[in-house]
């Protein structure tokens, strides 16, 4: 299926279109196909969980024997007109799988957000924002959307692809909690347990601090060797390395990158040129479970404090001689910024106070 420079240390679940009218397979750490599973359209994300096989192409779509079994339809946002679909980008792109084994949906054109079981019964619902940041409505419906990531915290974190940004929303409340502005089509994003959130933007996968700073940044354009472009789907696996896709960036001769593997310090450990599936959006190591940190580790790497009482006491702090101001004022602040990043990834839910 092309040409694999290195050697993963894993297999590779490609969710790949192209020449061969959308198919999901799994790739060999040699670069050969194990089995693949064909007539999947216009296909942005797979995620393989218990030996199911679960794809998004408007639809979403589960196999039980992947590459033997038959695809059965498990959500249809509007039932009957998913074939049309395709053609107008409507639907589900974007989906995750949570902690409980369900499974978190975005839906084009409805900008609904959902909880489903695995066999596509509504557990919870509510509309999302897709808008831009004056408000205005998209009007290409399948610019509403791409994927959607659910926190270790509980959050859901969705790319706003035609508004260019990332908005998290707390699915207890339903209320939006956060934004980050990125400035082109988002396509994928995570949280990291402390507290950063990583987007992957076409030009390029950018960490963002809690406060929007760019802190990190791989860009194409910084390594023109690799001849890369419509950087895509981005998983992360706990060494800390990143597995990114691409869309339509693939060509006939095996020289433009389609995939890699990525260290934290911008290395690339392998790639994987596609010359018959010009896109491959999402590709993901398949002997990890699904990407993102336990709940209860990430929340032990955080410590948290009541930055309300901090700010009170910084304010007294300033006009009381007794106190070092300009020694201990910086530290406090730094405390205070920190736990706003908490704040922001536990959906704005009560804090712990402790001793500082």
């Amino acid at each position: 299926p092309g040409v694999l420079t290195g050697t993963p240390d894993a297999p590779l679940l490609v969710s790949a279109s192209g020449k061969t009218g959308g198919r999901v397979y799994l790739l060999g750490t040699d670069g050969r196909i194990v089995w693949e599973q064909t007539d999947c359209g216009n296909i942005h994300r797979a995620f393989l969980s218990n030996g199911r096989l679960f794809y998004a192409n408007g639809c979403l779509w589960r196999v039980d024997e992947p590459g033997k079994g038959k695809a059965t339809l498990i959500y249809d946002p509007a039932p009957g007109a998913h074939r049309e679909r395709s053609k107008t980008g409507e639907g589900v792109y974007g989906f995750d799988l949570l902690e409980n084994g369900n499974l978190l949906v975005a839906e084009n054109a409805t900008d609904f957000l959902s909880e489903l079981t695995q066999d596509g019964k509504v557990v919870r619902r509510f509309k999302g924002n897709a808008a831009w940041l004056d408000g205005k409505t998209q009007k290409d419906v399948h610019h509403h959307y791409r994927m959607c990531r659910a926190t270790a915290f509980g959050t859901w974190l969705v790319c706003c692809s035609g508004a260019g940004l990332v908005r998290e929303f707390n699915p207890r409340t339903t209320a939006q909690v956060g934004q980050w502005k990125i400035g082109e089509l988002a396509f994928d994003a995570y949280r990291k347990p402390n507290g950063n959130t990583v987007v992957s933007h076409l030009s390029a996968i950018s960490e963002f601090s809690p406060a929007g700073r760019v802190v990190r940044r791989f860009a194409c354009a910084d390594h023109p060797d690799l001849k890369l472009g419509n950087l895509c789907g981005i998983q992360d696996r706990p060494n800390g390395n990143l597995v990114v896709g691409s869309y339509r960036n693939g060509s006939q001769d095996g020289t433009r990158t389609t995939a890699f593997e990525l260290t934290p310090e911008g290395k690339v450990l392998w790639r994987f040129a596609s010359t018959n599936d010009v896109t491959m959006m999402t590709v993901w190591m398949v002997d990890e479970a699904r990407a993102g940190a336990d709940v209860r580790a990430a929340r032990e790497q955080m410590r948290v404090f009541n930055a309300a009482a901090a700010r009170r006491f910084l304010a007294d702090m300033k006009g009381n001689a007794k106190y070092d101001y300009a020694r201990y004022a910086p530290a406090i602040e730094a405390l205070i910024e920190k736990e706003q990043a908490v704040r922001v990834a536990l959906g704005g839910s009560q804090l712990v106070a402790t001793e500082t």
